[in-house]
């Protein structure tokens, strides 16, 4: 239950944070946090990033002030994209956007703070590390929020910040757990965030690093006034930059990002780095909130060890320095609040930092980019309840391409996809975006430039493929074959069944629309499903036997196999019967399934409105020659969902209201 509408509200604060599915001891932890944050003065808006089917559960008890947003990239295991979750929180409309671990409860201490840092006359960015207990009795009561202990007594909110500073612990190794920042022009940093598992180390310092070095804005340290705590048993796995509990590929991958982008390895930072802090300041120290730049108030107070004066005659030029700093951050240099600081106070709060572990290249390898998985491995993880495999065959010449239909399919929610590298660089590339890839044990070098329709490793390219379907298939797998080249507007995989064992159900390379789809060399082995039953599987060892025994393309193979030469095991215009195995080759309809050179839809205006319109479920892009060519056809019409320069999804990212 929420607390009733504060009248006092008057910033539009909205937070966004990446759970884990609600379920079990976690998914009370982030229920708890949640709810502290919800119960904050401020009453900020908040935000659940991802696609678990908990989250919206959760949301919808919290109406309207918990939301859902879906459109983020994840990796096929289902972790955040630390990149993406960035780019989210950056298409908000809010004044001031919160980035927040789930699990992490947030005391109001909070509001006075961020009420001061919103008041600085500059664009900033506010970082908070989490203190770590190994207990917290805790539970949030009711509308009004008080907390109850577990021995059934209230708690007053300042004697649980004291419990929870006196018995936890905090270092500057564990990283930011909060990040908040005014919406203003101002970028947190140069250049692009690598795409970071969110959770398996490194994001966190590579962030703060690079806002340090790009010094887009004033990044101020509030860990000293604002109270986060974070159960211990959960820090690890958020914060430790070894990423202790992280998937071990993750944590391996998220290092060589960390080490191959930007500046950690290099300039690396913590927050020992934050020369600007948020303390509590004036009388006793009880007053309010101050800002004072840590490395000139050290240089003040080397003289002496009394009462700082900046503002009187104790240190004239001390007096210069803190008048300079305090008209930067809009203050009067007569401000009193700062001069209650002795030098004694000031030393306990900057003596506390501690050297971290840096990245070393003896440790870090490019290989670790990597998937412990075996093809059948993998597809019994990402298969769906019925045994369908969505599978893709490319090498790095076709990288971007591949993206994107990666991008379509999780677009409209498919996750049993895979795909099969043919070299090393598309598979780290892959493995990078959280995509489900295997490496082909025999890799090939496929050329950019040289690798296109008609050409030797072309026709190399394409009998890798019917090898891995047959793979799949003597596996026990379903296999939808799709090449990248394939844009999906829906999902066909239900309608593509419903033709039931001993099918091949396949696209029509045919271009005249007037002549039937079945005439001799028009089966397209680009777009096809086969079922895994013992006579389909029969038949796919035919084509398989046929295309090694050919200097062609597998395409013809797949033809000749099943329709015979010349096409004499037709049956009637859509259909072939091949006599061994019984299995009936069927070509799908142009009209929902038109391959690049059927239905005109690539000469259209508008080709996603032609297209959709006629009920298109896929769209081929082939009948053009080259893959720049192929390239730049579907970038100009619109069917692109990959931006390579962000390295995230972008189709129907629209900015987030809040």
């Amino acid at each position: 239950m929420l607390p009733p509408e504060s009248e006092t509200k008057r910033i539009a604060i909205t937070f966004y944070t990446a759970p884990a599915p609600f379920d079990g001891a976690e998914g009370m932890r982030q229920k708890l946090a949640i709810h502290s944050w919800l119960h904050l003065d401020l009453r900020p808006d908040v935000v659940l990033m991802g696609r678990h089917p908990s989250l919206k559960t959760f949301a919808e008890t919290l109406q309207p002030y918990v939301t859902v947003d879906s459109d983020i990239d994840i990796t096929f295991m289902g972790n955040p994209m630390f990149h993406s979750m960035i780019g989210r929180v950056q298409a908000s409309s809010s004044e001031i956007v919160v980035l927040i671990d789930p699990n992490l409860v947030l005391l109001n201490d909070f509001t006075a703070a961020i009420t001061k840092v919103r008041a600085v006359d500059s664009n900033w960015l506010l970082v908070v590390k989490p203190i770590h207990t190994t207990i917290f009795p805790f539970e949030l009561q009711g509308s009004s929020g008080s907390w109850l202990h577990s021995d059934g007594l209230y708690v007053e909110p300042d004697e649980v910040r004291k419990i929870v500073r006196q018995k936890g612990s905090s270092g500057d190794c564990y990283g930011p757990g909060l990040w908040a920042w005014n919406k203003a022009d101002a970028q947190l940093h140069a250049g692009v965030i690598p795409p970071f598992v969110y959770g398996s180390g490194h994001h966190s310092e590579w962030l703060l690093t690079e806002a340090l070095v790009s010094k887009y804005r004033t990044v101020i340290d509030g860990s000293d006034v604002i109270t986060l705590v974070a159960p211990q048993h959960v820090a690890s796995r958020i914060y430790n930059g070894d990423g202790a509990l992280g998937r071990p590929w993750d944590v391996a991958g998220n290092r060589v990002l960390a080490m191959q982008y930007g500046s950690l390895y290099y300039r690396p930072a913590d927050l020992s780095n934050v020369t600007v802090k948020l303390i509590k300041c004036g009388e006793k120290l009880r007053r309010g909130l101050c800002l004072y730049n840590r490395t000139d108030l050290l240089e003040a107070c080397k003289p002496h060890n009394r009462k700082l004066r900046l503002a009187q005659k104790v240190d004239p030029q001390a007096s210069r320095d803190w008048f300079k700093f305090s008209q930067w951050f809009g203050r009067s240099s007569s401000d009193r609040g700062v001069q209650a600081l002795d030098c004694k106070t000031i030393a306990s709060l900057t003596n506390e930092y501690v050297r971290c572990p840096r990245l070393t290249k003896k440790s870090i390898k490019v290989s670790e980019l990597w998937l412990p998985f075996s093809l059948e491995a993998l597809a019994s993880r990402v298969a769906s309840p019925d045994k369908v495999i969505i599978l893709s065959v490319a090498g790095d010449s076709y990288r971007t391409m591949l993206m994107s239909w990666v991008c379509s399919l999780r677009r409209l929610n498919i996750s049993n996809y895979l795909v099969y590298a043919l070299d090393d660089e598309l598979y780290q590339h892959a493995v990078s975006q959280g995509v489900p890839v295997v490496k082909s044990s025999q890799t090939m070098r496929v050329s950019r430039d040289d690798c296109h329709f008609g050409t030797k490793c072309f026709q190399e390219v394409t009998k890798m493929k019917s090898r891995t379907v047959l793979h799949l298939l003597q596996l026990g797998f379903k296999v939808l074959f799709s090449d990248v080249d394939v844009y999906w507007f829906q999902n066909p995989i239900q309608e593509m069944m419903a033709y039931g064992p001993g099918t091949l159900v396949a696209q029509t390379d045919q271009y005249n629309e007037t002549e039937a789809a079945n005439l001799p060399r028009r089966l397209n082995s680009g777009f096809y499903f086969a079922w895994s039953d013992r006579a389909t599987v029969a038949a796919f060892v035919k084509i398989v036997k046929h295309a090694m025994t050919s200097n062609m393309s597998e395409q013809p193979s797949f033809y000749d196999t099943m329709c015979g030469l010349d096409g004499v095991y037709r049956v009637g215009d859509d259909k072939c019967v091949e006599p061994d195995t019984n299995v009936t080759a069927i070509f799908l309809d142009r009209r929902t399934y038109p391959n690049g050179a059927s239905g005109n839809h690539w000469e259209q205006r508008d080709v996603r409105k032609s297209c959709e319109q006629q009920g298109c479920r896929v769209l081929h892009n082939n009948w053009v020659s080259g893959r720049e060519r192929k390239l730049k056809r579907q970038i100009a019409a619109g069917l692109w969902d990959y931006d390579e320069t962000t390295r995230m999804c972008v189709t129907h990212r629209k900015k987030v209201q809040s």
